[in-house]
C-alpha cells in the first residue's frame, strides 16, 4: 500500500474507529471537540472520549516482534520528516545510560531491549482517602536494559516506547492494528502556559505512578528527577505539577481536580506541565512536584483548577499551596519540591 493510500486509509478508519470506542458526551464546563493534534503523525484526537489514534512502528526488541510510537526527536530536521515533536533538550542524554541504542531496518526500528506486558495493573483507591490508593500494581515492566528513549548512529535521540509485543499491549492501547500500524490510545488533559495539553503517559520511574498512569514501570529512569541530585541532566527535564488535594467533582463540578478526584474515577488530575511543544524548552521528560492545597486554601475555597506554572507559583508564594514532602525545589518553584518520580508524557495536542 503505497504511503498516500495508507494514510487515506487511516484517516477514514480514525474517525470510525474513535466513534465506536465510547460514547461522546460532553462534560460539564469544558469545551470538548475533536482536535488536529500538534503531533503531525497523530491521525485524530477525541477531547470527550480522551482517545488518540497515532501510528505505530514496527521492529524488534530483543530480536522479538515490537511495536513502537515515535513522538519526538532531539534533531529538528528528523522531527520535521516524521512529523513529530522536537525536542532539542533530549540530546543531554546522548552517550548516557539511560538511553539504549537502535538502527533502523528499512521501516523498522531495532532495539536492545523491550518491555513485559503480562503483569496485571490493578490500582484501589483508599476507601477513605482515596490517595494514595490501597493497591497500585503497574500493568507492564521493563525488562533490563529498556528505555523509551533511543539513541541512533548519528546521535539523534528519539523517545519511542514500547507500546506492544508478543506478550501483550500497554494498558493504554485501546486498540492496535498491526497490518495497518495504528494504535488507539487513552491521552490525559493537563494545562501548560494557560493552553491545554493532551499527552500520553508511557513510562513511569515509580510503580504506583506507573499503576496510576496505565504506564510501563522503568525504575532505570528515576536519575533524570532533580531529586538525584545530577545536574548535568537538568536540561533534560521539565517540571510536573500535581495537586493532591483538590475539589472532589460533588464539591466543584467544573473545578475538580487533583489526585484524590482522579483515584475516585472523576478523571484526569489536571496535571500542570512546565513547558508545551513547540518551544525549544519543551521535553517529555516530567519531574514530578506534588503539591496540596492549604488549611487556608481549603478554609477560604481558594482551590482552582491551574493552567501554567506562573499561577502555580503564585499561589506558593501565597501560601495557598504546599510541598507534599520533602526533596530538591523546583528552580522556578521555590516551595515545591521534586517527588523523585519521573514520567515519559509526550503531548500529542494542544490549544
Amino acid at each position: 500500500m503505497t504511503n498516500t493510500r495508507r494514510a487515506g486509509t487511516l484517516a477514514v478508519l480514525s474517525a470510525l474507529v474513535l466513534q465506536a470506542c465510547g460514547p461522546f458526551t460532553a462534560r460539564p464546563g469544558v469545551t470538548d471537540r475533536m482536535l488536529k493534534p500538534t503531533l503531525g503523525s497523530a491521525q485524530a484526537i477525541d477531547t470527550t472520549t480522551g482517545l488518540a489514534v497515532v501510528p505505530v512502528v514496527s521492529g524488534t526488541a530483543a530480536a522479538e516482534a515490537a511495536w513502537f510510537i515515535i513522538t519526538e526527536s532531539s534533531d529538528s530536521a528528523d522531527a520535521a520528516r516524521r512529523r513529530v515533536n522536537w525536542s532539542p533538550r533530549l540530546a543531554a542524554l546522548r552517550r548516557t545510560a539511560l538511553v539504549q541504542h537502535g538502527r533502523w531496518e528499512g521501516a523498522r526500528l531495532v532495539v536492545q531491549a523491550g518491555v513485559d506486558f503480562r503483569p496485571v495493573r490493578r490500582v484501589r483507591a483508599n476507601p477513605d482517602s482515596a490517595f494514595p490508593p490501597a493497591e497500585a500494581v503497574p500493568g507492564s515492566r521493563a525488562v533490563p536494559g529498556y528505555s523509551p528513549f533511543v539513541e541512533l548512529a548519528d546521535g539523534t535521540i528519539l523517545n519511542a516506547p514500547v507500546v506492544a509485543a508478543r506478550t501483550g499491549v500497554l494498558d493504554r492501547v485501546v486498540q492496535l492494528d498491526r497490518a495497518l500500524l495504528f494504535a488507539v490510545v487513552r491521552v490525559s488533559r493537563g494545562y501548560a502556559s494557560g493552553k491545554t495539553v493532551w499527552y500520553i503517559s508511557t513510562e513511569a520511574s515509580d510503580p504506583m505512578v506507573a499503576a496510576m498512569e496505565g504506564a510501563t514501570f522503568v525504575p532505570a529512569l528515576a536519575p533524570l528527577s532533580a531529586a538525584a541530585g545530577n545536574d548535568a541532566l537538568a536540561d533534560v527535564r521539565n517540571g510536573l505539577v500535581v495537586i493532591v488535594n483538590g475539589p472532589l467533582k460533588a464539591e466543584s463540578p467544573t473545578q475538580h481536580h487533583g489526585l484524590r478526584s482522579a483515584l475516585r474515577g472523576e478523571g484526569d488530575p489536571q496535571s500542570i506541565l512546565e513547558h508545551h511543544p513547540g518551544t525549544a524548552s519543551y521535553t517529555p521528560v516530567w519531574d514530578l512536584h506534588m503539591a496540596l492545597w492549604s488549611p487556608r486554601a481549603l478554609r477560604d475555597g481558594a482551590r482552582e483548577r491551574l493552567l501554567g506554572f506562573d499561577e502555580v507559583a503564585a499561589r506558593v508564594r501565597d501560601g495557598l499551596l504546599l510541598a507534599a514532602g520533602p526533596g530538591v525545589a523546583h528552580r522556578r518553584l521555590d516551595g515545591l519540591t521534586a517527588a523523585g518520580v519521573i514520567v515519559n508524557c509526550p503531548v500529542v495536542a494542544l490549544f
